[in-house]
């Protein structure tokens, strides 16, 4: 799976801790998220809104996959994913309205399992 944060602005140092946090968070959704059967390929954006806390709210489709279940599985993994660890303090720009976008293909074994 790969997880896709759109982030307004990421410095050097903010970076491994982005990283973590990324990590962290798609380790989470995967362990929750029950694929339907007919996943591959499909994509979908999510919009929430992330609290300090680790807390989220307001979790909704910003752009579909096109297939309804895979959307409403993916809204249901985040949602019991959640509460995320707290954010950590090199980034706290992610507080507030967060764009994911979530695709669930298994990323080859020499690539980082999120993009930044």
């Amino acid at each position: 799976m790969s997880l896709l944060f759109f982030l307004p602005f990421l410095t050097v140092a903010a970076d491994d801790a982005a990283n973590n946090y990324v990590t962290q968070i798609e380790k989470r959704i995967m362990a929750v998220w029950h694929l339907p059967q007919r996943s591959a390929g499909l994509t979908v954006t999510l919009r929430m809104n992330l609290e300090r806390s680790g807390r989220i709210s307001d979790v909704r489709v910003e752009q579909s996959s096109g297939d309804e279940p895979f959307d409403t599985s993916a809204v249901e993994a985040v949602r019991s994913a959640a509460p995320f660890p707290p954010v950590p303090v090199a980034l706290q720009h992610l507080i507030g309205d967060l764009v994911i976008v979530l695709d669930p293909t298994p990323l080859p074994n020499n690539l980082p399992g999120y993009e930044i």
